[in-house]
């Protein structure tokens, strides 16, 4: 193998929408997404390409090799979980420049990413959940070979399709198929990564793959254009497993076509998404639906105002189709990304316009397994000339995904899961908290805490304070409650009721001071604003289920959270 594969984490600067699933992966120089897939655990992961370039440093060589190859234009692969944060980033360092377009996830929660080196070369990397290489796969003619997508098999193979110049040397193997200038280019690979065949395909003009699919009964379906002078058309071709041509069409509209995505629906049909430049040179876009013999069976052309098109396509569950790409407003010099929801028949649902007064487009989208959609693409932000990374969740309304939040309850369960199965402490969902370790319970008559009673709360606290700031500006009040059992000797039953009314209270302020004087002046300011203390005598006393009252584990404190 020529280059070595080095997969290292990168520092990054991140930038995530409050509440909403919308996050900008910041580098230093221009970054882009271009592929991306669900994972088996639900988490996201995208690939594209960061630029690093080196700086001069004195002390070191200038001009050392195995250096100098970490620098350029990279393939990075990015993972984020159901938070917006990031679990994985990491960059291949190939010694030439190179570009990511593409990932596929297999069941065995592998990454096959795919993409071309900037001196001519297609690659597919096989890569584990971590990140690490299995194996690199370089191949092409060196005509400038640039891969478009890399296509999941039912076999678990994959195929790459894109472009190549027609070989002129006589002893590249592919030199028999190479048909004019530009051909379209597919390579079939086992899912070990053996070549199964590599092929060219188009006419004596300039061709270029875009996008394919595999059909129901195995053969291939493939999406892309044919240019001749001025006209440039959209190509659409049919081949077998072996790489056969069976059927090859072109579909001209008398405009010039951008052909983007190919899907193939669930009624054994397919939609392409493609652009037409129109008289005043704006780009529309169309939906073309066609059949496996070739036979179109709808064309939908989507008029905008501005010139917009749709860079991938997706089909839901329900049949509808969600598509992203760009819309740009020439008046303001501003581009924004684009989502468009359509019904199984074509018709326009919602669409939706995402970023700033700067470059912002989406260039490949995702159905969710819980019926969300996810895009990446690049975002460009103010008073910025360079690209980011950028990975946004959408609903099915078109309206931005929001970050799933844990409630207070959920999320002091989550911080105090350890006291809770050793049963030291119990959380109800009104938010009471009480203490039931053995032997934190009160004496009878006792308010001053022991030491192994402050020794606890000093443990809860710790953790506790935390917990509740993060939901500071949910929390109404915090009362500290102090509770006793029935019992008072020799005494009538007021005396018993306001005899342990004071003892409860005192019971409070003990553990109110206690805590409070643990703290900063700053949080005490704000315990101010939300402590408060009572006592609930034996109003609150714990009964056992045959009705005798636990009178040790009613001489106790409990917290009490309101929102």
């Amino acid at each position: 193998m020529r280059y070595i594969l080095l997969l290292c984490f990168l520092s990054i600067w991140l930038n995530a929408v409050e509440n909403n699933y919308e996050l900008i992966i910041k580098k230093k120089f221009d970054s882009n997404l271009y592929g991306i897939v669900q994972d088996n655990d639900d988490q996201i992961s995208a690939v594209g390409f960061i630029n690093d370039y080196k700086t001069i440093d004195p002390k070191k060589k200038l001009n050392d090799p195995l250096n100098d190859a970490a620098f350029g234009t990279q393939m990075e692969l990015v993972r984020t979980d159901k938070n917006a944060k990031i679990t994985l980033d990491i960059n291949a360092h190939l010694a030439p420049f190179n570009k990511a377009v593409s990932v596929i996830k297999t069941p065995q929660n592998d990454y096959y990413v795919g993409g071309y080196t900037l001196d001519g070369e297609f690659f597919i990397a096989k890569l584990n959940s971590l990140g690490r290489k299995i194996f690199l796969k370089e191949f092409g003619t060196k005509n400038y070979d640039k891969m478009n997508k890399l296509v999941a098999l039912k076999d678990g193979g994959v195929l790459t399709i894109g472009s190549s110049m027609t070989t002129r040397d006589q002893s590249d193997p592919i030199y028999e198929t190479g048909l004019g200038l530009n051909d379209i280019f597919i390579s079939r690979f086992s899912r070990d990564g053996e070549l199964l065949w590599s092929k060219k395909y188009g006419t004596q003009n300039d061709d270029v793959g875009y996008d394919a699919v595999e059909a129901f009964d195995g053969s291939i379906i493939v999406l892309g254009s044919t240019t001749e002078g001025m006209t440039k058309d959209a190509a659409l071709m049919r081949i077998n497993e072996r790489g056969d041509q069976i059927w090859f069409k072109t579909y001209s509209l008398n405009k010039q076509l951008n052909p983007y995505a190919l899907i193939a629906l669930k009624d054994n049909s397919f939609l392409a998404s493609i652009g037409s430049i129109e008289d005043n040179n704006k780009e529309q876009i169309n939906l073309l639906k066609f059949d496996l013999q070739q036979n179109i069976i709808a064309h939908k052309t989507i008029h905008t105002f501005y010139p917009s098109a749709l860079y991938d396509i997706k089909e839901s569950s329900n049949g509808s189709i969600i598509g992203v790409g760009y819309v740009t407003d020439y008046e303001k010099s501003n581009t924004d990304a684009l989502a468009m929801q359509f019904s199984a028949s074509l018709q326009l649902v919602w669409q939706e316009h995402f970023g700033n007064d700067n470059y912002d487009t989406f260039h490949k989208v995702a159905v969710l397994r819980d019926g969300q959609y996810v895009a990446v693409g690049a975002k460009t932000l103010n008073n910025s000339e360079v690209t980011n990374m950028w990975i946004v969740k959408f609903n099915k309304n078109g309206n931005i995904a929001k970050i799933p939040t844990l409630t207070l309850y959920e999320y002091l369960c989550k911080v105090f899961k350890e006291e809770i199965d050793a049963k030291k402490i119990t959380i109800t969902k009104d938010l009471t908290i009480s203490f039931i370790e053995k032997g934190i319970n009160y004496k009878p008559l006792k308010s001053s805490l022991t030491f192994k009673q402050k020794a606890f709360l000093t443990r809860f606290w710790k953790k506790f304070l935390p917990a509740i700031e993060k939901y500071k500006k949910n929390i109404k009040a915090l009362e500290i409650n102090g509770h006793t059992s029935s019992e008072w000797i020799t005494s009538s039953f007021s005396k018993r009721y306001l005899h342990n009314a004071n003892l409860s209270n005192r019971r409070a302020f003990e553990v109110t001071r206690y805590i409070f004087n643990k703290n900063d002046y700053k949080t005490q300011k704000w315990l101010t604003e939300i402590l408060k203390q009572s006592g609930y005598s034996y109003s609150k006393k714990i009964v056992e289920p045959n009705g005798t009252e636990d009178q040790e584990s009613s001489r106790r404190v409990t917290f009490k959270i309101y929102i």
